[in-house]
C-alpha cells in the first residue's frame, strides 16, 4: 500500500515503511499542475527535482493546439520527445519531421525546436524528457 500526500499542489506517493529508491516515489498526469504557456500549449510537469530527479533530469507531457509553430525553444540540455496522442510537425534546427503517434525524436543541445498540430485534429500530446547534455 502507497501513501500519498500533497506538497502544495504536488501529489508524492511513497510505501511506508521502505527505504526511497528510484520507484519509490510517482506522481499521475492528472495530478499534475497545468502550466499555459499561451492559449495553445499547456504543460504537465511529472518528473522534477521537487520528486527527487537529480543533474537536471526532467520529464512532462505538454499538449499543443495551435496549427502555427510558436517562438522556438533552445536548451542547455538534451531533450528527447515521444508522440502520445495526435499529428503534427517539429521544426527542428530548421528541419520539419512529420510527427505522429508513436514518433520519438531528439533534440540536441543549443538546437532551437518548435512544434505544432496538423490542422486536422483537435491538438497533439507529447511526452518530454531532459538529460544533462
Amino acid at each position: 500500500m502507497r501513501d500519498c500526500c500533497k506538497t502544495g499542489k504536488l501529489k508524492i506517493c511513497s510505501t511506508p515503511g521502505k527505504k526511497e529508491s528510484f520507484m519509490s516515489k510517482s506522481i499521475r498526469l492528472q495530478d499534475a499542475t497545468p502550466e499555459k504557456f499561451s492559449d495553445t500549449i499547456t504543460t504537465y510537469r511529472l518528473l522534477t527535482e521537487k520528486l527527487g530527479t537529480t543533474n537536471g533530469f526532467s520529464a512532462g507531457v505538454t499538449i499543443f493546439s495551435s496549427d502555427e509553430y510558436n517562438a522556438p525553444g533552445t536548451h542547455k540540455d538534451q531533450e528527447g520527445f515521444f508522440v502520445l496522442e495526435g499529428r503534427g510537425y517539429a521544426l527542428v534546427g530548421g528541419e520539419e519531421i512529420r510527427l505522429e503517434e508513436g514518433t520519438a525524436f531528439y533534440v540536441g543541445k543549443g538546437i532551437t525546436h518548435s512544434i505544432k498540430k496538423d490542422k486536422n485534429v483537435k491538438e497533439i500530446k507529447v511526452v518530454w524528457f531532459h538529460g544533462a547534455a
